[in-house]
């Protein structure tokens, strides 16, 4: 039996076959259990044959839920009151596995959803729990009886305390990656290659970004080709590209065809988290400009 839950490796997995954060919750992990229904998230995934089918179940409806809450909250500005407002986002995961409707309970910007659980008692040992904020598109925990799940693998530990920045989603970011159609030929078309790549990087990781409310702190993220094994990020001269964050503000850079870092030849993207980026980048000749519109969002 396909287990439903999303655990933090098939997110993780999903993450690097580039499945924005997003499509998953829209409904992409049922279509990786064989139910797939397009843009719908439902809760039918077949029989539920042991009490832990159920308990992964209730955690993936959570899972879910939690994305579509985030996505109708950024459009109106702040969380639902109620789970009934909701119901007409193509939404039946309203109810756990054993037929209880689950408890949504907002302040401020975070809220938390809770399964009762097997015993239907709710703040019983065995309650399925989500605790999320409003501008990370899944949960910040999910935990059960067994086990409780932060996500520290696809995105940055939620603060204590703190609030995440509601940034407006753009998931065609996520596909601003593009393979590069032309070989280069020359070390300037080397040049101009890198840095039309380096374009669709930022543009990606500001993609990303705005799905879990912060930059991320690595190349991983969904849309973010041409990495290596490791998952590092090599220039067309095989020299690993940097990523230094500071904020919201960002920059990657590449050793140029010197590979040595900090050298005059470098090439460098400057961007913001957030902000439409720009077919721009810097050489040693000063900056360049390339032709590939950012996405609309």
């Amino acid at each position: 039996m396909c287990s439903a839950r999303i655990s933090e490796q098939i997110a993780s997995r999903m993450l690097r076959r580039g499945t924005g954060i997003i499509g998953l919750l829209a409904g992409a992990a049922v279509a990786a259990c064989g139910t797939g229904r397009g843009s719908r998230v439902s809760d039918d995934l077949g029989a539920l044959y042991t009490r832990q089918d159920s308990v992964w179940h209730a955690g993936w409806r959570l899972y879910s839920l939690v994305g579509v809450i985030d996505r109708v909250g950024r459009t109106a500005g702040s969380l639902p009151l109620t789970l009934y407002e909701i119901r007409d986002e193509r939404v039946s995961i309203l109810n756990d596995p054993w037929g209880r409707e689950f408890r949504y309970a907002p302040t401020g910007t975070a809220f938390e959803l809770r399964s009762a659980g097997s015993d239907g008692a709710f703040d019983s040992g065995d309650d399925i729990v989500a605790l999320a904020r409003l501008g990370r598109a899944f949960p910040c925990e999910l935990r059960d009886e067994l086990q409780t799940t932060r996500y520290e693998r696809i995105a940055p530990l939620c603060a204590t305390g703190e609030g995440t920045t509601v940034y407006r989603l753009c998931p065609a970011l996520n596909e601003s990656d593009r393979p590069e159609r032309i070989v280069p030929a020359t070390q300037r078309d080397s040049i101009s290659a890198t840095g039309r790549r380096l374009v669709r990087v930022a543009r990606a990781i500001d993609g990303y970004g705005r799905e879990i409310g912060t930059l991320p702190e690595t190349f991983r993220g969904p849309g973010i080709g041409h990495r290596d094994d490791r998952g590092e990020l090599p220039d067309m001269w095989g020299t690993i590209v940097r990523y230094v964050r500071a904020g919201t503000a960002f920059e990657l850079r590449s050793a140029g065809p010197d590979r040595i870092h900090g050298s005059a030849d470098d090439i460098a993207v400057s961007a913001t988290l957030g902000s439409s980026i720009p077919c721009l980048f810097r050489t040693q000749w000063g900056d360049e400009q390339c032709w590939e519109a950012p996405p609309a969002c």
